[in-house]
Protein backbone atom coordinates (compact mmCIF):
# COMPACT_ATOMS: atom_id res chain seq x y z
CA UNK A 1 0.00 0.00 0.00
CA UNK A 2 1.14 3.64 -1.05
CA UNK A 3 0.19 6.99 -0.60
CA UNK A 4 0.73 8.77 -3.91
CA UNK A 5 -0.85 12.35 -3.02
CA UNK A 6 -2.78 13.93 0.41
CA UNK A 7 -4.87 16.76 0.56
CA UNK A 8 -4.83 19.19 3.46
CA UNK A 9 -7.77 21.16 4.55
CA UNK A 10 -6.22 24.54 5.77
CA UNK A 11 -7.18 27.32 8.32
CA UNK A 12 -8.78 29.98 6.40
CA UNK A 13 -10.97 33.07 7.41
CA UNK A 14 -14.34 31.71 6.97
CA UNK A 15 -16.68 31.92 4.97
CA UNK A 16 -13.89 30.28 2.54
CA UNK A 17 -12.16 27.52 2.61
CA UNK A 18 -8.50 26.09 1.20
CA UNK A 19 -7.10 22.82 0.29
CA UNK A 20 -3.66 21.37 -0.71
CA UNK A 21 -2.55 18.56 -2.71
CA UNK A 22 0.66 17.58 -1.84
CA UNK A 23 2.38 14.66 -4.47
CA UNK A 24 4.57 12.76 -2.31
CA UNK A 25 8.09 12.00 -3.07
CA UNK A 26 9.92 9.21 -2.08
CA UNK A 27 11.87 10.56 1.28
CA UNK A 28 7.97 11.66 2.18
CA UNK A 29 8.04 14.66 1.26
CA UNK A 30 6.31 17.22 -1.68
CA UNK A 31 8.58 18.69 -3.97
CA UNK A 32 7.32 22.44 -3.17
CA UNK A 33 5.36 21.26 0.34
CA UNK A 34 7.13 19.99 3.49
CA UNK A 35 6.40 19.53 7.55
CA UNK A 36 7.45 22.43 9.12
CA UNK A 37 9.23 19.97 11.91
CA UNK A 38 12.64 19.32 10.73
CA UNK A 39 12.44 15.46 11.46
CA UNK A 40 8.45 14.82 9.89
CA UNK A 41 7.09 14.18 7.12
CA UNK A 42 4.15 14.91 5.27
CA UNK A 43 2.81 11.25 5.89
CA UNK A 44 3.42 12.42 9.43
CA UNK A 45 1.05 15.44 9.26
CA UNK A 46 -1.92 15.78 11.59
CA UNK A 47 -4.16 18.38 12.67
CA UNK A 48 -2.85 21.15 13.84
CA UNK A 49 0.05 20.57 12.52
CA UNK A 50 1.89 23.01 10.01
CA UNK A 51 3.36 22.86 6.64
CA UNK A 52 5.20 24.76 4.71
CA UNK A 53 4.41 25.34 0.89
CA UNK A 54 6.36 27.53 -1.12
CA UNK A 55 7.47 29.52 1.84
CA UNK A 56 4.20 29.90 3.24
CA UNK A 57 3.01 28.34 6.41
CA UNK A 58 -0.36 27.16 6.48
CA UNK A 59 -2.14 25.33 9.66
CA UNK A 60 -3.95 21.68 8.63
CA UNK A 61 -7.51 21.38 9.79
CA UNK A 62 -7.67 17.96 8.48
CA UNK A 63 -5.93 15.36 5.93
CA UNK A 64 -6.98 12.63 3.98
CA UNK A 65 -5.63 10.45 1.28
CA UNK A 66 -6.13 11.77 -2.43
CA UNK A 67 -4.32 9.61 -4.59
CA UNK A 68 -3.39 5.30 -3.40
CA UNK A 69 -2.10 2.75 -4.71
CA UNK A 70 -5.88 1.59 -4.18
CA UNK A 71 -6.93 3.67 -7.39
CA UNK A 72 -10.10 5.20 -5.06
CA UNK A 73 -11.79 8.77 -5.87
CA UNK A 74 -10.31 10.90 -3.46
CA UNK A 75 -14.22 11.81 -2.27
CA UNK A 76 -13.99 7.66 -0.96
CA UNK A 77 -11.00 8.30 1.44
CA UNK A 78 -12.03 9.66 4.63
CA UNK A 79 -10.92 12.20 6.85
CA UNK A 80 -7.51 10.91 9.12
CA UNK A 81 -5.40 11.56 11.55
CA UNK A 82 -2.08 11.25 9.65
CA UNK A 83 -0.87 9.65 6.59
CA UNK A 84 0.71 7.28 8.58
CA UNK A 85 -1.51 6.02 10.53
CA UNK A 86 -3.72 5.41 7.44
CA UNK A 87 -0.66 3.64 5.96
CA UNK A 88 -0.69 1.03 9.20
CA UNK A 89 -4.72 0.56 9.45
CA UNK A 90 -4.91 -0.56 5.37
CA UNK A 91 -2.17 -3.09 6.08
CA UNK A 92 -3.65 -4.23 8.95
Amino acid sequence: MKIHALIFDLEYPPPASKQLIAWIDQPGNGKHTQHAHPSKTLLDVEAVHTIIHRRQQYVVTGVRPYRTTQCKDETRYPTVKSGREWLVAESA
